[in-house]
């Protein structure tokens, strides 16, 4: 069957309810989004379309996306590796989500720690 089980409906459904009475909560998501994603296109990356708390950090190709993950990853920031063939050839990227238990300091120290290591894998 394709049903949900119920405890992960009952968890969905609590999710949505969390959501309608702590509206803070995307708020302060999407405003940290914001504030990285200027961050980000400022030092002259990539970041498409996106206007959400998900941010691409479109590379090129498939290694780059790799070492600018493993770049990043050694400030201790998780950045995941979108790759071909679940985007097209040359438009591959790193998925970075913003949330709202995230702070002003994660989202400064994820900005530096993208940028510097964008530029020490010569992508700006």
């Amino acid at each position: 069957s394709a049903a949900l089980p119920p405890g992960q409906a009952a968890a969905a459904t609590a999710a949505l309810a969390i959501l309608e009475e702590e509206t803070w909560r995307a708020e302060k998501a999407m405003n940290l989004g914001a504030r990285l994603r200027e961050r980000l296109q400022s030092a002259g990356l990539s970041t498409g379309r996106s206007e959400t708390s998900i941010i691409p950090v479109i590379v090129g190709s498939d290694f780059n996306a790799f070492n600018l993950s493993a770049a990043v990853r050694q400030h201790g920031v998780v950045a995941t590796p979108v790759v071909a063939p679940a985007v097209s050839q040359g438009l591959a990227r790193l998925r970075v989500t913003v949330t709202a238990a995230h702070s002003e300091k994660d989202i400064e120290h994820a900005g530096s720690a993208l940028v510097a290591s964008a530029e020490a894998c010569g992508l700006i």
